[in-house]
């Protein structure tokens, strides 16, 4: 997998700790033989309030082929940049981004673990994470890696199949072609490892309007054939966010998300 990209401290303070990174196309499908791709990271779904630093997105086109972009978008607010689109069909956009996260055992239960003064955070009662003035010592941390793989599709003219190629640890495929999914359809979507080639069970899958923050989202969970079927209620923009089922009683490793920017039409 590719070196990961990581993501400012400042989207970690306080109340930010939320801010996901996202790939979008303006529409799912184009005559053009170029569209503009915008990325960010944002809490308000699909609504970029900082830029990729230095992101590297993986394209594969309709033929399956790779190729990679490094945008050169001097944006503070987002990413943005142009995508050739030479062949008829398909194409995939993806990019791996990574940041470290702290955690700390409290009353027998993992927490988020944030280094910042009592007056600069919300009462204990109020929030999911710890903090210093919390414990009576200094306590024992643990450092994980929280792994995002951002992923949209653009269709030139009319759809193609969508050749899958291992450009992340897990991947999310759907039983309808992503660019045609419809309002009030049954999805079913598969979320899959790669490196032990298996399904996997118990992911959560959230979907999240545009414009909204996670706390909407709407969340099902996979079965043992790491399958899980969703329905979207409106037509436009959503985000669809795969990732693991955390346990805090569990020591935490290594966290995955997978999020998948959809056009959804009437």
């Amino acid at each position: 997998m590719k070196k990961l990209i990581v993501l400012s401290s400042i989207l970690f303070a306080a109340h930010s700790y939320a801010h996901q990174p996202y790939v979008s196309t303006l529409v799912p499908t184009t005559e053009n033989s170029r569209t503009p791709i915008i990325a960010g990271y944002a809490e308000e779904t699909l609504n970029s309030e900082a830029a990729l630093k230095k992101a590297v997105f993986t394209i594969v086109d309709p033929d399956a082929k790779s190729s990679q972009i490094t945008p050169e978008s001097q944006l503070k607010s987002a990413t943005v940049f142009d995508l050739d689109l030479p062949k008829d069909g398909t194409y995939k956009i993806t990019s791996s981004l990574g940041y470290p996260i702290k955690y700390a055992l409290y009353n027998k239960e993992w927490h988020m673990y944030l280094d910042m003064p009592a007056d600069k955070a919300p009462k204990q009662s109020a929030r999911e994470y710890v903090i210093p003035s919390d414990f009576k010592k200094a306590p024992s941390l643990v450092e994980v890696q929280r792994e995002w793989t951002i992923q949209s599709y653009i269709t030139k003219k009319h759809t193609t199949e969508i050749k899958e190629t291992e450009v992340a640890p897990r991947d999310v495929t759907f039983s309808v072609h992503p660019n045609q999914i419809k309002v009030n359809q049954d999805v079913t979507v598969h979320v899959h490892d790669h490196a032990k080639n298996e399904h996997i069970e118990h992911a959560i899958v959230s979907i999240t309007p545009i414009g909204e923050s996670d706390d909407k989202a709407k969340s099902v969970t996979t079965n043992a054939e790491g399958e899980a079927v969703v329905r979207f209620d409106r037509p436009g923009q959503y985000l669809l966010v795969a990732s693991q089922k955390f346990n805090p009683k569990v020591k935490p490793t290594t966290q995955y998300y997978t999020i998948v920017s959809l056009h959804i039409a009437n």
